[in-house]
């Protein structure tokens, strides 16, 4: 009995892993940056566009109470073009979202855009045309890269290679809220413990992928949901 008992378990958890796989597969579909930019390389997304961006294989560039422009990283050649205050960050950008207000967000490897100081992620207003730091001074951003983002009414998720945000424990994924960074989960049951490049977002769930085997204090391995309040894996690990 015990080993049909076992063996109905893995099956339920199985189903529930199955079931969420359409939500997780959303997470790797970040819209292609090449399908929303001008000739120029500035920005054109629909008026009511809001989720994420891949820019890979691009680079931005910016001058001085300009948009930023995105162009292809083999047609940036000069060490002029690519780092300084006057071309937009002094990074490569991994990851963008915009958010239902219209802001967009950047993360990657950078410590400044524009003139402002900003770790490895900012704000970018399209109609002020200028940058904001997630933080200020040891509160400021992340300390380390950044691959995901995921915008959800207020709030960011941010997910990549970091163990600080805002100055304070967070393992690999963080949430910003619009003026205050917070982690998910605390102690022993905080973020997880290798990089995370991809999230999808289903009510009040967090779907988060990556590279990782365990999120907060239990196993998980390569993808996590996060509640709201507490870790649990999709696959029937337990840990």
């Amino acid at each position: 009995m015990r080993a049909l008992s076992n063996l109905l378990n893995r099956l339920i958890y199985r189903a529930a892993f199955l079931l969420a796989l359409p939500v997780l597969a959303a997470a790797s579909e970040s819209a292609n940056l090449a399908n929303y930019l001008n000739p120029d390389g500035s920005m054109n997304l629909p008026a009511d566009f809001v989720g994420s961006l891949d820019p890979a294989g691009f680079r931005m560039v910016q001058q001085p109470g300009e948009a930023p422009r995105f162009v292809a990283e083999k047609s940036v050649r000069t060490k002029s073009s690519l780092f300084g205050t006057a071309s937009g960050c002094n990074g490569p950008v991994r990851a963008i979202a915009r958010a239902p207000a219209g802001v967009l967000y950047m993360g990657g490897e950078f410590s400044v855009c524009a003139d402002v100081l900003a770790a490895n992620i900012v704000a970018y207003n399209p109609q002020t045309k200028a940058f904001r730091a997630l933080g200020s001074a040891q509160a400021n951003g992340v300390n380390g890269a950044v691959y995901a983002l995921e915008a959800s009414g207020n709030e960011l998720y941010v997910g990549g290679n970091f163990r600080q945000a805002g100055g304070s424990a967070a393992s690999r994924v963080a949430r910003w809220n619009g003026s205050a960074w917070s982690s998910l989960g605390s102690g022993s049951a905080n973020g997880v413990n290798n990089t995370v490049s991809s999230f999808a977002l289903s009510g009040s769930n967090v779907y988060v992928g990556g590279y990782f085997t365990r999120a907060g204090s239990v196993v998980a391995t390569r993808v996590a949901r996060w509640d709201g309040s507490a870790w649990s894996a999709l696959a029937g690990e337990r840990g």
